[in-house]
């Protein structure tokens, strides 16, 4: 079964048919290091045969423990069958059904789980909590991006006056874009010394919940700036060109 999962043997053989009865025992690298084993050690049900890479059987919430594998019987109540990308489940599961009849009429189901479908299961909570946290992550972006847009345009109508003046008296229009730029870069900087904080902290948190998780990457902040600074310094440049490009001679007709 484990050749046939590709996991990978560090050290020693592998269990053959002929072991069945006899007492030994396959372990991970995990088991090895924490109760400071070897090859041919007394291992729980057996002698260790073989030294096999880390397995996980819990998802990363729960702590890996230490695995050791034993099979004294020839009996086996599961077996695993590996399909190619373009079989017919549907075709492979009826035959599965079949062939179980054919050796023992008295079976009327088998019981067959996919291990797509194993694996959903165990981290469908993380998944959807993942999926909730991004959607209002999204939300909350967009909403954040329609106010600064909404405040760049009000402002833009309310200082034309003022833009008109400063070209009257030699500004151009890159100076004009760069002002208004300069005061949202200055706001969505302090925006991030405070959420910056708040962020590290709840995301430590969360991080916690899990037995075997990452650490957080610095640059994952700061990335996170550079994005939400080119967005708005995008959305100011793109409302303020128009008031800085205008006349300021039908600026003040207007006014």
């Amino acid at each position: 079964m484990l050749q046939f999962l590709g996991i990978k043997l560090i050290e020693g053989e592998w269990m053959t048919e002929a072991d069945y009865s006899k007492q030994v025992v396959i372990v991970d690298k995990r088991m090895v290091e924490r109760f400071d084993l070897k090859l041919g050690d007394f291992c729980a049900y057996g002698n260790i045969k073989g030294i096999i890479e880390n397995v996980n059987f819990n998802d990363v919430s729960e702590e890996q423990r230490p695995t050791c594998i034993y099979n004294h019987s020839s009996s086996h109540r599961q077996y695993y069958v590996r399909l190619q990308s373009t079989a017919d489940v549907g075709n492979v599961v009826e035959y599965i059904n079949a062939a179980a009849h054919e050796i023992d009429p008295n079976t009327e189901f088998v019981e067959i789980e996919m291990f797509d479908d194993v694996i959903a299961q165990q981290y469908e909570k993380t998944k959807r909590t993942m999926i909730i946290v991004g959607a209002f992550a999204l939300l909350a972006i967009a909403i954040s991006l329609m106010g600064v847009f909404g405040i760049v345009m009000f402002e833009t109508q309310h200082r034309r006056s003022e833009i008109a003046v400063r070209k009257v008296y030699g500004a151009t229009t890159r100076q004009i874009v760069e002002m208004l730029n300069m005061r949202y870069v200055w706001i969505v900087l302090g925006c991030f010394v405070v959420a910056a904080p708040v962020a590290w902290y709840i995301t430590s948190r969360w991080l916690e919940s899990f037995a075997n998780r990452i650490a957080q990457p610095w640059w994952l902040y700061i990335a996170a700036l550079v994005i939400v600074l080119a967005v708005t310094v995008g959305l100011v440049t793109l409302r303020s060109w128009k008031a800085a490009t205008e006349n300021p001679a039908d600026v003040v007709k207007s006014n």
